[in-house]
C-alpha cells in the first residue's frame, strides 16, 4: 500500500498528539474552569482522532482484494512498535512498580483486560491495540455481511452500548469494566464509510460548511463535559467524554478533510515522526519534568516539542539515525530481530 500523506492531517494529528501531553500533564486537575473544559474534552478527542485518522487512510488507499494483505502489514508494523517502546520502557515499569507497590496486585487484572487498558508495562498501549482490534471487526464484519444496513446497525449497537455501559457504571456505580476501548470500532466504521464516499463528500466542503462543522465539533466536545459538571451527571473524578466523541471526531476530521497548504505538505513525514515520537516517549518527559522540575501545562509540552523536534531532527541528518527512526517511528523491525539479524551478520564475518 504506497500511503499518500495529506499534510494537513498529519498536522492535526501533531497537534492532537501536544494535547495527549496536555492531559497527561493534569491540565484536567488544573484547578482553572477554562482548562478543565480542554482536559477534559478537547483533549480526548487526541487518541479517537489518531483512530479515526489511520482507519482512513488504511480504507482509502486498499481495495477489498488486499485490504487483509494491508492488515497484515499494518499488524507487522504495530507489533515492532509495541516491541520496541516495550524495552525501551523497561526503566520506567521498575522504577513505577517499586515505588507503586500497590499496583503490582493490579497486574493479573491488567493482563485480562489487555484490550482495555492496554499492556501495563508500556503507557499509551491501549491505543495499538484498540486501533489492531477495531480494524479487524470491521473488516470481518464487512466481508462476512454485505448487506449495508445490517453493517450500519451493528456498529450503531456498539457505540450505544459503551454509551450506555459506561453512563449506568457512573450514575449507577454498576461495578465492572467499562469497555471504552471498544468505541474503536465505530470510529473505524465511519472512516470506512467516509473512505468508500470521499469523492461525494469533498464536494460538499466549502469553506462556510467546513468552519461550521469545525465549531460545531469543538463545541459540542465542550458542550458535554459543561453538561455533566453543572448537572452532576458524572460522579467520578475524569468525566469521560464518550457520547459525543464519535460526531465530534468526524466533524473535525471533515472540516479539514482535502485542503491542501504547501507548508503542511512539503512538512508531512516531519509532522508524522514528531506525532508517532510525541506519543510514544511523552511519558518519560512528563515523569521528568512534573515530578523533579514541578513544570506544568503549556511550559511542559513547549519543552517536550523542542527536545522531540531537536531529537528528530538530528536523527534525519545520520544514517545510523535512520535505523533509530525505522525501529521508532515507522515499525520496519523490532530491536530484537534486528539485533540477531546484526549478530548472525557479525558471526558470518568473523
Amino acid at each position: 500500500m504506497k500511503k499518500i500523506r495529506n499534510g494537513t492531517l498529519d498536522f492535526c494529528r501533531f497537534i492532537f498528539s501536544l494535547l495527549v501531553v496536555l492531559l497527561h500533564f493534569n491540565i484536567t486537575n488544573a484547578g482553572n474552569y477554562f482548562l478543565n473544559i480542554l482536559g477534559n474534552s478537547l483533549c480526548r478527542l487526541a487518541v479517537p482522532f489518531f483512530i479515526f485518522i489511520s482507519g482512513f487512510y488504511f480504507f482509502s488507499q486498499t481495495t477489498d482484494d488486499n485490504r487483509y494483505s494491508e492488515f497484515h502489514k499494518i499488524l507487522y508494523k504495530l507489533t515492532n512498535l509495541f516491541i520496541n517502546w516495550l524495552i525501551l520502557y523497561i526503566p520506567y515499569t521498575i522504577i513505577l512498580y517499586m515505588t507503586h507497590k500497590d499496583k503490582i496486585f493490579e497486574l493479573p487484572l491488567n493482563f485480562i483486560f489487555i484490550f482495555q487498558r492496554g499492556c501495563p508495562f508500556l503507557p499509551g498501549s491501549g491505543f495499538l491495540f484498540a486501533l489492531v482490534m477495531a480494524l479487524f471487526v470491521v473488516l470481518i464484519i464487512n466481508s462476512v455481511i454485505h448487506n449495508k444496513m445490517i453493517c450500519f446497525i451493528i456498529y450503531l449497537s456498539i457505540y450505544l452500548f459503551v454509551c450506555l455501559s459506561v453512563y449506568s457504571f457512573v450514575i449507577m456505580r454498576f461495578i465492572g469494566k467499562i469497555p471504552i476501548n471498544l468505541m474503536a470500532i465505530p470510529v473505524i466504521a465511519c472512516a470506512f464509510y467516509i473512505a468508500e464516499k470521499k469523492e461525494k463528500i469533498s464536494k460538499f466542503l466549502t469553506n462556510i460548511n467546513r468552519l461550521f462543522m469545525l465549531l460545531l465539533g469543538l463545541s459540542l466536545s465542550c458542550i458535554e463535559y459543561s453538561i455533566c459538571v453543572n448537572f452532576k451527571i458524572m460522579k467520578i473524578n475524569k468525566p469521560l467524554l464518550l457520547v459525543f466523541t464519535l460526531i465530534c471526531v468526524v466533524l473535525i476530521f471533515l472540516s479539514v478533510y482535502n485542503i491542501r497548504i504547501i507548508f503542511f505538505d512539503k512538512y508531512s513525514k516531519e509532522f508524522h515522526d514528531l506525532s508517532v515520537f510525541i506519543y510514544f516517549s511523552h511519558f518519560y518527559f512528563v515523569v521528568f519534568f512534573r515530578k523533579l522540575f514541578l513544570v506544568h501545562y503549556i511550559p511542559g509540552v513547549a519543552i517536550i516539542t523542542f527536545l522531540s523536534f531537536i531529537f528528530v531532527l538530528l536523527l534525519r541528518r545520520f544514517q545510523s539515525g535512520e535505523i533509530v527512526l525505522d525501529l521508532l517511528i515507522r515499525g520496519k523491525k523490532n530491536i530484537i530481530s534486528a539485533t540477531l539479524e546484526r549478530f548472525s551478520k557479525y558471526q558470518k564475518e568473523y
